[in-house]
């Protein structure tokens, strides 16, 4: 119990520094004028909650086609396919259905997708992540990817008119299990102590995160 508050008290401690060794950057003042304190403790757990579900995505499919791929990231991975349908399932944080043309043939890094996906119904989130890509799948670049991540594990097969996919994002996982340990009990405190930024949110996902490129976005089509 003595060494949990000496934690605390340290963390608080390290976080007042920060705190008075920096000025409040705009992207501080955005995120406090968007959310009161008792909302930016909640976007703490709310945070650790979405990262967890980030770790696996799996959806249904429905329409004519056949396909089937195995990958262990986008360097190792084997298929062959073509398929029209609906699809019902969850996404990087999107729950809903959505229309998709896809075709793909490949093996390893030379794997080709032509991939046209426009929501249908379903979370707003779901409406972010319309797509349309036509190339070697290393080739496209990541923060535009809305197909498998990159250090995904999984299976996506379609026979006639049903299939299935399901992925397990390595880095989500790794990312998820940084924000338990140490990321809960000492991002707590330092949420506690109002400081906003989690240094080991390498994938850069956190409603802070969001908050930033929200603004950079806004700069960019100032320009």
């Amino acid at each position: 119990m003595k060494s949990a508050i000496m934690l605390a008290l340290g963390v608080c401690l390290l976080c007042a520094g920060c705190a008075t060794n920096n000025v409040m950057t705009e992207v501080d003042r955005e995120y406090e004028a968007r959310y009161d304190y008792v909302e930016r403790v909640g976007n703490f757990f709310l945070d650790w909650v979405l990262d967890l579900t980030d770790t696996m995505q799996m959806n249904l499919s429905a329409g004519p086609g056949f396909a089937l791929n195995i990958h262990f990231s986008e360097l190792a991975q084997i298929g062959l396919g073509w398929v029209e349908g609906m699809n019902i399932g969850w996404q990087e944080r999107a729950i809903g259905a959505w229309e998709e043309h896809r075709s793909e043939y490949g093996l390893g890094p030379m794997y080709f997708l032509d991939l046209e996906r426009s929501a249908h119904s379903g979370t707003t989130t779901l409406f972010r992540h319309d797509y349309d890509y036509t190339g070697l799948d290393i080739m496209e670049k990541p923060e535009w990817k809305e197909d498998q991540h990159w250090s995904s594990v999984g299976a996506r097969f379609h026979l006639f008119m049903v299939g299935a996919d399901v992925n397990f994002n390595v880095a989500e996982i790794i990312d998820w299990v940084l924000a338990t340990i140490p990321g809960l009990p000492v991002g707590l405190v330092m949420t506690i102590c109002d400081y906003h930024e989690m240094p080991w949110d390498f994938m850069k996902d956190s409603t802070y995160k969001c908050v930033q490129q929200d603004l950079e976005m806004e700069k960019n089509l100032e320009k």
